[in-house]
């Protein structure tokens, strides 16, 4: 049975492959190897605060060493609210 941490780092992870146009996203790859842009970045947190109410910094997603690392941050913010 998943977490529901897990299951917000899952969808933080679907929000970026919608954002980026990418069906699977990989999670050990960084934002901008995979192509990601800054207004992307921009489109990504706005679409977390609104399906999950929780504040990212655009900036976190460029300085996060992979897309595994935001989404888990993410949801360890989500659980604590």
């Amino acid at each position: 049975m998943e977490s529901e941490v897990e299951a917000v780092a899952a969808r933080v992870v679907g929000i970026v492959g919608e954002v980026l146009g990418e069906r699977d996203v990989p999670v050990g790859e960084h934002f901008q190897d995979l192509g990601g842009s800054s207004l992307q970045a921009i489109r990504i947190c706005a679409r977390v605060r609104k399906e999950l109410g929780v504040k990212a910094a655009p900036e976190a997603l460029f300085e996060s060493d992979t897309v595994g690392e935001f989404s888990a941050a993410l949801a360890r913010a989500v659980d604590r609210a």
